[in-house]
C-alpha cells in the first residue's frame, strides 16, 4: 500500500533530485527505507552493548550455563 503526500524541498535539493532520478517517489522511498534500516541497526547494536554491560544479564546467563551438556541431544 502506498500513501500520497506533498512535501517541500529546498531548490538545491529539488535540483539534485531531478538530476539523480526520473522516479522521485521511488528514490525518496528508498532513501527513507535505508535510513530506517540504519536506525534500527543502531538501536539493535546499542541494545547488545547495553546487554553486554548488564551485570544482571550475565548473572542470569551464568545460572543457565549449568544446563549445558545436560544430556539433551540434537535430533
Amino acid at each position: 500500500m502506498t500513501q500520497k503526500i506533498t512535501i517541500s524541498l529546498e531548490d538545491t535539493v529539488y535540483q539534485y533530485l531531478q538530476a539523480k532520478t526520473n522516479n522521485r517517489s521511488a528514490y525518496i522511498n528508498d532513501l527513507i527505507a535505508k535510513h530506517k534500516q540504519e536506525e534500527e541497526n543502531r538501536l539493535l547494536e546499542q541494545a547488545y552493548i547495553d546487554q553486554e554491560n548488564d551485570p544482571e544479564f550475565h548473572s542470569e546467563k551464568q545460572l543457565w550455563e549449568c544446563t549445558t551438556g545436560d544430556g539433551i541431544e540434537d535430533a
